[in-house]
């Protein structure tokens, strides 16, 4: 390994100065079981301000995170102790949000755990009533994402929950000091996360759980070497996926966000664009070779 060298300031600062920052986000909630809304709805918590509200609402989120629980092998080699994973655990998240003058952040919270163990009588307080646990399907949220991205709204990183629901509801301190917005924090357990997208657009596309080849509308993955069919004929203005080019060695070459494609070349050495395009029209992607009229290649 060569020993380190001194760098010039042109060489870092194209990664130190797109670095991610961290107030742009986006929490939704959705997907609620008609049980559980049932139960919000008639305590004033309508499914407009869970689908809607609740996003703008929040104030500080946490990205998740993930660890492996172990176990320790001794004696499979001489003097060696290995660790081995076998179950992965997911850490819980903690969400803050603005409490709004009808206090439904609140209420959101409070009759989600609420519903969770329904009371036996209408009079939560009568010394006779007991609780009963609800099925998990019933109140476990399986459409709960986190999406951070950039301020240009062009590239992002998104986590998908299954199997959420609120574990703890933090306590508010209100004093007669000056006065400040009252904030709500609650604490989530879930079963698990996936990082990227899932919905069907992403899996038809080929880009879900960030999948990034992908072949123009058929959504296939390409690894490796490979050539482009006629069958990824892409027309419109659609810049849902992007689309693979070719360099000079016939490798797919994917042009992501913020990529300028002025150094794409075709197979053979064409040159196919000087200028970063947004578009593709009239065009097919056939073998080693890109034709047709308009812009070839997507930028996404």
């Amino acid at each position: 390994m060569p020993a380190p060298s001194p760098k010039k300031i042109s060489d870092f600062k194209p990664i130190l100065t797109t670095l991610a920052q961290t107030s742009h986000f986006e929490v939704k909630f959705s997907g609620l079981k008609p049980k559980l809304m049932g139960h919000l709805s008639a305590r004033g918590v309508f499914s407009s301000f869970v689908s809607s509200d609740i996003t703008l609402l929040c104030h500080s989120a946490s990205l998740p995170g993930s660890s492996y629980a172990t176990v320790d092998i001794v004696g499979d080699y001489m003097g060696v102790a290995e660790s081995m994973p076998h179950t992965r655990t997911f850490t819980p998240i903690d969400l803050s949000f603005y409490v709004d003058r009808s206090y439904k952040a609140i209420k959101f919270f409070e009759h989600w755990m609420e519903f969770m163990h329904d009371a036996s009588s209408a009079s939560r307080l009568s010394d006779y009533t007991h609780f009963r646990m609800q099925y998990p399907e019933e109140y476990k949220c399986n459409s709960m994402k986190i999406v951070k991205f950039d301020r240009d709204y062009n590239r992002y990183i998104e986590y998908n929950f299954k199997g959420l629901y609120p574990k703890t509801i933090n306590a508010m301190p209100v004093s007669y000091d000056s006065s400040e917005i009252l904030k709500v924090g609650v604490s989530f357990n879930y079963e698990r996360y996936v990082c990227g997208s899932v919905d069907s657009k992403s899996i038809n596309n080929g880009t879900s759980n960030n999948l990034q080849s992908v072949l123009g509308s058929v959504g296939k993955v390409l690894s490796g070497k490979g050539s482009l069919s006629a069958s990824t004929q892409k027309t419109g203005t659609d810049k849902s996926s992007p689309v693979i080019g070719f360099t000079g060695t016939n490798e797919p070459l994917i042009l992501n966000s913020g990529v300028y494609n002025n150094n794409l070349t075709g197979y053979g050495g064409t040159k196919l664009s000087t200028n970063p395009l947004s578009s593709i029209s009239g065009s097919s992607i056939s073998g080693s070779s890109i034709s047709g009229s308009g812009s070839n290649i997507i930028n996404k």
